[in-house]
């Protein structure tokens, strides 16, 4: 079975052999990400998929905070920017977390009292 740190490092190889730059510099992010977190602490440890993934939610996390901040202020070019790579990274997650990580931005909207 592929580990989740090698499929990043794959697809990464398949984004440059299609110049495609969105996906190559997401990519290249979320690996060295990856990396800090591994060599963070006292001693160089190996993530796991869990431990990857929970870096891939912090990473989707960021981009979609900057991707509300630019939109706040204007710049909807890099706020289009942060959402594309949001995306590239969603893609890597699993189901149930994309769904809680849905279901947690659109709870503030189920939870407003009707008006009938």
């Amino acid at each position: 079975m592929e580990h989740l740190k090698d499929r990043l490092q794959h697809d990464l190889t398949e984004a440059m052999r299609a110049q495609d730059e969105v996906t190559r510099e997401t990519l290249r992010m979320a690996l060295a990400a990856i990396q800090r977190a591994e060599v963070a602490g006292k001693e160089q440890v190996e993530l796991d998929d869990d431990g990857v993934v929970g870096v891939l939610q912090t990473e989707v996390r960021k981009r979609t905070e900057a991707a509300e901040a630019y939109a706040g202020g204007g710049r909807e070019d890099r706020a289009a920017r942060e959402r594309a790579e949001a995306a590239v990274l969603a893609a890597y997650l699993p189901a149930d977390r994309k769904s809680t990580r849905l279901n947690s931005s659109h709870s503030s909207v189920s939870r407003m009292p009707s008006s009938a």
